[in-house]
């Protein structure tokens, strides 16, 4: 090979190094590095309950010093919740406020039959008001109303925040009944209206 093909194969050679890097230089130029995705923060929850207070969904009954009370059934499923009643038996009867439904919600395990109950606040405080506080019956006091299973029913309310300073009954509707068709778990769902509790309704269902 002569001195003439040497020089131009050397050229050649030069040239094509030249553009590989040049394009080598301009993909990277081009390339934007990608960030990081910024993390959405999560929004703090609005419809937490203040007891005492209305909410968005239900009402929570409380005591005139604001203490919240708790709803209980109360029937032939559990000697009425009687004197000296277990904490046990309490717990089993009782039913808690859901913020998301508005309602007071319980489940409790029953043997087949017809059984009457109500439901009913109970308080052990210092003064002894004890059941005195809320009643929800229906109809008119030493009476009893059916419920259907699986059926809402409005009801009746009677809500004493003060209690009854002297122990008196105060009366508070007629008691339920319910044919409970077997052994099982059975769902009490109380729900009330934020503005109004006297506009309430209970549903009894099979789980």
């Amino acid at each position: 090979m002569n001195a003439y093909m040497k020089s131009l194969l050397a050229a050649s050679c030069l040239l094509a190094f030249s553009c590989s890097s040049s394009s080598d230089d301009n993909k990277s130029s081009d390339e934007t590095p990608v960030a990081n995705p910024t993390p959405t923060p999560t929004p703090a929850p609005t419809d937490v309950p203040v007891p005492g207070e209305p909410v968005s969904k239900g009402f929570r009954f409380v005591n005139d010093a604001d203490v919240e009370l708790p709803i209980f059934v109360r029937g032939g499923m559990n000697g009425w919740l009687g004197d000296n009643v277990s904490e046990e038996l309490l717990a089993a009867s009782r039913l808690n406020f859901d913020a998301t439904t508005g309602c007071y919600l319980g489940t409790l395990s029953l043997e087949a039959g017809e059984i009457p109950f109500r439901l009913a606040t109970y308080l052990a405080d210092a003064q002894g008001t004890g059941w005195s506080h809320l009643k929800v019956g229906l109809g008119a006091a030493g009476t009893s109303a059916a419920l259907t299973l699986g059926e809402e029913t409005k009801v009746d309310v009677y809500y004493f925040p003060a209690g009854d300073a002297n122990g008196k009954d105060f009366g508070g509707g007629g008691n339920f009944t319910l044919n409970f068709p077997k052994k099982g778990d059975y769902e009490f769902k109380f729900c009330t209206n934020a503005d109004d509790y006297t506009t309430s309704f209970l549903t009894v269902s099979a789980k």
